[in-house]
């Protein structure tokens, strides 16, 4: 079976067949056809929405591939004709995790992986809406706010679409990655995570963080002062900086070894807190 990226046919958008021509792949049986439309539309790294797009058009998710800057079609299948199209359309909302990321413009102000979440929400269909398993947001742009005000709240950024978005679909995952941690917290990045976990969970996987590390960690969480869904999770970085969770849990606690330890804090990490 050739992947996704192995498909060459036109990215225009628009099916290249009429409705009239069937597929063969159509007459296939539908748990057949299931199983390819996992494997083609399944994206290694997910999908991220488009942040070239401009305000008040389509949200357009592609495959998040870093090391490609090539944009393409993520459901080549839906090129192929009219039938494939709406048999496909909106199945890589399921199969694929999807990435927010904020974006600055040189012709307009910053537009937040909120902004972009938002339009993508109130311009999808509840019926694709609701097939969408997990998100994450890289909200960058919160790192120097953080520091700004003891009182600011963080609840303005949720309150248009994640916090509904959170409570009507509960089998949906909503990861926000902060960037806290990746330039500045040095040794205070496991205490960070753990003060986190209190402050949203009222308890931690990690045994008890001690010393200025967890106090300056329990400054930064002062702005989570809504009610958190528990399928909304947070890490306090956009990536696990293992060396840093290494150098800060080294030596470990009494029972617990090292490579324990780092295995907890990658997974606070992967999955949020």
């Amino acid at each position: 079976m050739a992947s996704s990226t192995d498909i060459t046919y036109p990215t225009t958008g628009t099916p290249t067949s009429s409705s009239s021509t069937t597929s063969l792949l159509l007459l296939l049986p539908q748990e057949i056809r299931d199983i390819i439309y996992s494997h083609v539309l399944r994206e290694p790294h997910g999908l991220i929405a488009d942040s070239s797009a401009y305000p008040n058009t389509r949200t357009r998710l592609l495959p998040f591939n870093s090391a490609s800057p090539l944009r393409r079609e993520s459901n080549q299948l839906r090129l192929v004709n009219r039938q494939l199209h709406r048999e496909t359309s909106g199945l890589g909302l399921y199969f694929n995790d999807l990435t927010f990321a904020d974006t600055w413009r040189y012709d307009t102000n910053l537009v937040t992986a909120f902004d972009h979440f938002t339009r993508f929400a109130n311009s999808c269909p509840p019926y694709l809406v609701s097939r969408i398993r997990k998100i994450t947001l890289l909200d960058t742009s919160t790192f120097n706010a953080c520091y700004a005000s003891d009182v600011l709240s963080y609840s303005a950024h949720f309150k248009p679409a994640i916090l509904p978005f959170c409570r009507k679909y509960p089998h949906a995952k909503v990861v926000v990655r902060l960037a806290w941690g990746d330039a500045t917290l040095a040794k205070d990045y496991v205490a960070c995570m753990d003060a986190l976990a209190w402050k949203l969970r009222g308890m931690s996987p990690l045994p008890r963080m001690d010393g200025s590390g967890r106090a300056h960690a329990r400054g930064l969480c002062r702005k989570f002062a809504f009610e958190c869904p528990r399928n909304l999770r947070f890490s306090c970085t956009t990536k696990f900086y293992e060396e840093k969770a290494r150098e800060e849990l080294r030596g470990g606690c009494e029972g617990v070894g090292l490579e324990q330890l780092v295995g907890v804090v990658r997974r606070m990490h992967e999955s949020g807190v």
